[in-house]
């Protein structure tokens, strides 16, 4: 995602991050997942708006400053 590749994740590959099945990533589980990718090969434009999305998701809410707050609060919980 923060290279701007589209992305196809099973449901436990992207728990824990702010994405959105077809919006910024296509999430599948099992036999659905290989449909998933052809669907991404298959249609260049789907590709290029997760690919897109994905960056932008990454820019906005994914940045090292805001991953080590987040450690930073766990660690302070303990």
């Amino acid at each position: 995602m923060a290279v701007g590749t589209p992305v196809v994740s099973t449901s436990v590959g992207c728990m824990g991050l702010p994405v959105q099945d077809g919006r910024d990533i296509l999430i599948a589980n099992g036999a659905t997942f290989a449909k998933r990718v052809i669907e991404v090969i298959q249609q260049p434009e789907l590709a290029k708006d997760l690919a897109t999305n994905a960056r932008a998701l990454v820019e906005r809410d994914l940045t090292w400053d805001k991953s080590f707050l987040s450690l930073s609060r766990i660690y302070s919980e303990f």
